[in-house]
């Protein structure tokens, strides 16, 4: 097994070496660590896709379009968002501005 197979130590090898001050062939010196795999992984988790990075999600209720026609709340204008990838998202004129910007960020990072 390799010395490096469960990440957890490069990733804290990596984190301290940040904090160290210390050149990367120096600290792999120190920890006896080989600099180019050292290298390799730094690498390997800069490049990291950004969906393995913790998203932000918030609560959305879905309401059937039948069932919204049906409902006797007045009609509330709406901004309509569509996506190229055929998602769409219809936000109320009355909602709060606070919640807008975490959606829009979200759908923002939304590949096609």
């Amino acid at each position: 097994m390799h010395q490096y197979q469960d990440h957890t130590l490069i990733q804290e090898h990596i984190a301290n070496w940040k904090t160290s001050g210390l050149t990367q062939v120096a600290y792999c010196q120190q920890h006896a660590i080989k600099p180019h795999i050292f290298s390799y992984y730094k690498k390997k988790f800069a490049a990291a896709p950004a969906a393995a990075k913790k998203d932000k999600l918030m609560p959305v209720k879905l309401i059937p379009e039948g069932v919204a026609a049906l409902s006797t709340s007045p009609v509330v204008p709406l901004i309509k968002i569509s996506h190229a990838n055929g998602f769409s998202l219809e936000i109320s004129l009355n909602s709060e501005v606070s919640s807008l910007k975490p959606v829009l960020e979200l759908v923002g990072s939304i590949a096609c």
